[in-house]
């Protein structure tokens, strides 16, 4: 959606298959602050092989919602789960250490959490590295709008502290970082990052909360956005809400490319309010500077 061209092949590089372990970490929304502050904490010093992530849901056979806390190492042992196992929070509502999976078992939990013949609204934002992260979600984490609803934190950081090669940079094979997390990204349109990706997922099965949910998300994204650095492509609807996607430099260069390539506008643009952009593209702009 709103790249001028038609790909015909892709450069795949692959990875090896190593293993995967997974513990999870399940507290009452009460101690929401606590439990991010800890993910915040560990999460520039634990192993580049976890996936980081906290999510307040429904779980099954629950009645009311959760804060879990998700750690995925993809890793031939469990060895990087056991520094964050030592230094969890006391008392959780359950726990599950180091459990074997893979990834259709993921492709498996993640269809369970997206049910059929539902509605879905999308939103996130990059809240930015300077800000009270557990205060500006609070209220989307704690006030979910319906029991299929779930919020997303994604812990970026190191990864987030890359720096963005130029144009016609030599990609840097160096790691330099504690961690071994590497110390360039490369120069692409995909820039927009934080050490803290939040999203929301807000799921109900009737159009006639279509109004009353739609509401939820933008009053929630009203009061995050302005402590944002951006919002993330893939999970925003422009129709609703105009905000950064790409850093200054890039998103400029994208809608040059456009300009350049596809003056006419064959191939469609994005789907903004009224569906305007046409061959300009988006603004890439905070609505409300």
């Amino acid at each position: 959606m709103g790249f001028p061209a038609i790909v015909t092949r892709f450069h795949l590089r692959t990875r090896p298959l190593t293993g995967m372990f997974q513990s999870l970490y399940f507290y009452s929304l009460d101690r929401f602050e606590e439990i991010l502050n800890w993910v915040i904490k560990i999460s520039p010093k634990a192993s580049p092989e976890l996936e980081i992530v906290l999510l307040a849901l429904t779980p099954p056979g629950q009645t009311t919602p959760q804060i879990m806390a998700n750690f995925l190492s993809f890793s031939a042992n469990p060895e990087a789960l056991i520094p964050l196992h030592s230094s969890h929070p006391s008392r959780p509502l359950a726990t599950v250490f180091a459990t074997p999976t893979s990834l259709p078992q993921q492709y498996v939990d993640q269809d369970a959490s997206n049910p059929p013949a539902h509605r879905y609204i999308s939103e996130n934002a990059y809240v930015s590295n300077d800000a009270n992260v557990p205060k500006v979600l609070k209220k989307a984490f704690t006030e979910l709008p319906t029991p299929q609803s779930f919020a997303l934190y994604f812990s970026m950081n190191p990864c987030s502290r890359r720096t963005q090669q130029t144009a016609g940079e030599t990609p840097s094979s160096s790691n330099g970082t504690s961690n071994g997390a590497a110390k360039t990204m490369p120069d692409m349109a995909l820039s927009m990052q934080s050490d803290h990706y939040f999203a929301l997922y807000t799921v109900y099965p009737d159009a006639e909360d279509d109004e009353r949910c739609q509401g939820w998300v933008s009053d929630i994204m009203a009061g995050v956005e302005r402590h944002a650095a951006g919002s993330y492509l893939g999970d925003a609807d422009f129709r609703y809400r105009r905000t950064k996607f790409w850093g200054d430099e890039q998103g400029k260069r994208l809608m040059d490319v456009r300009r350049v390539w596809d003056p006419k506008g064959r191939i469609a643009g994005y789907l903004d309010t009224e569906d305007e952009s046409g061959v300009e593209g988006l603004k890439n702009e905070f609505e409300w500077a």
